[in-house]
């Protein structure tokens, strides 16, 4: 090939690059888009998936009420968390979902936040301004909210990003946008992964979930208060909470009798190990292309809503507040959602 045409060849090449970076850039404009589309399966809600805010008139959310508890009550999920990890709890937990929706509340869950792009997968989509073509109310979606108290004893959003304490307490509040199974890992620095959740002492080792309904990791309603937060002991680690949501149940991952079964008499120190290839699914899943929205909410005190609606399995409504982050799966056919929660304690 002459120079010549080899000179042209590259700048070809140069802007075809080019164009491919720009493009793997998220545009700001899909923030209402990202959390419009998980927010618009809410009961109440007049969201299409290019809308942001999440809040609608009171007439709106109060004619669809009705018709949403019926259509959500056919969950038998109930959620809890053992806990028990290098945070030092128990914590166990049983929020029931037998789900009612039609809660009310004041409250406009709009909140605006700043789009980061978190793809660990492939960057091989444009996205556009507003909602990407490629997120619907139809993908599938995780948002989660982490919550701590503060000076005045009050239960408030916190970044999950901060440092945190020896004695800091926090607990992890998961919302999904579809009706499947919850899974919780958890795994301090590099040592082997153990199952967090399902739990065999809670609700028979079930975990299914309904779609915006709230689940605690650990529950608030636990009767010892001690487990009712994970709370960070006196040694330094990063410790890894990996929230995972499937529309079928994991295979290789025991739930149920099978989880029961497996604790048999040792119950209350009962620790499961994660087998090679079910933690490989969870890694390959930390793979996938995700678009995350985080809501500027940090500080912002946990409504009387979300706490009942955690409390007795509700589903939350459009006007109730968005979970702090939320993370859509760009293949609408996703299966697995796999969320990474590195909590840092110096």
């Amino acid at each position: 090939m002459s120079r010549k045409g080899f000179v042209s060849l590259f700048s070809v090449l140069f802007l075809i690059i080019a164009a491919n970076a720009a493009s793997a850039q998220v545009d700001p404009n899909q923030e209402e888009g990202v959390r419009g589309s998980f927010l618009s399966s809410r009961p109440g809600s007049s969201l299409g998936s290019v809308s942001g805010s999440s809040s609608s008139s009171s007439s709106s959310s109060s004619s669809s009420s009705s018709s949403s508890s019926s259509s959500s009550s056919s969950s038998s999920g109930k959620q809890g968390s053992s806990g028990k990890t290098g945070l030092g709890s128990s914590g166990k937990s049983g929020n029931k979902s037998g789900n009612k929706s039609g809660n009310k509340s004041g409250n406009k869950s709009g909140n605006k936040g700043t789009v980061t792009e978190v793809t660990t997968g492939p960057k091989n989509t444009t996205p556009n301004s507003g909602s990407p073509s490629y997120i619907t109310a139809s993908s599938m979606g995780m948002g989660y909210s982490l919550f701590t108290r503060d000076s005045l004893g009050r239960t408030v959003r916190t970044n999950p990003a901060k440092i945190f304490k020896t004695g800091d307490k926090v607990r992890l509040v998961v919302e999904s946008n579809i009706d499947g199974y919850l899974y919780v890992f958890y795994r301090e620095n590099d040592s082997a992964p153990t199952l967090m959740f399902p739990d065999a002492r809670l609700n028979g080792g079930d975990n299914y979930i309904t779609k915006h309904v709230p689940y605690e990791v650990p529950s608030s309603k636990e009767t010892d208060p001690n487990y009712r937060w994970l709370t960070f002991n006196n040694v330094p680690a990063t410790e890894n909470l990996y929230v995972v949501i499937t529309r079928e149940p994991l295979a290789d991952v025991p739930a149920g009798t099978a989880l029961k079964q497996f604790c048999n008499e040792k119950m209350t120190e009962c620790t499961v190990p994660v087998s090679n290839a079910a933690w490989a699914k969870i890694e390959e899943g930390l793979g996938d292309q995700i678009i995350e929205n985080i809501a500027k909410d940090f500080g912002k005190e946990r409504t009387t809503n979300e706490t009942t609606a955690a409390e007795r399995g509700l589903g939350l409504n459009a006007d109730d507040p968005a979970p702090s982050v939320v993370r859509m799966a760009v293949v609408s056919k996703s299966k697995v959602l796999v969320t990474k929660v590195s909590l840092r304690h110096e």
